[in-house]
């Protein structure tokens, strides 16, 4: 599995990508991206379907 981080923004003080991300799991076909302020993005493929969690 690849997985991209891109910035989309025009905001010139967001933060570096680097610093935005704590960690990045891949396991049983998901993505669970956990964001430095402790909020988590996972994302399954089968079904298809995009969760966020605030801290």
């Amino acid at each position: 599995m690849h997985v991209a981080l891109a910035c989309l923004t025009a905001d010139a003080d967001a933060a570096p990508l680097p610093e935005a991300v704590d960690e990045v799991r891949v396991a049983d076909g998901a993505v669970e991206t956990v964001w430095a302020d402790g909020a988590r993005t996972r994302i399954t493929f089968e079904p298809v379907e995009v969760r966020h969690t605030e801290r």
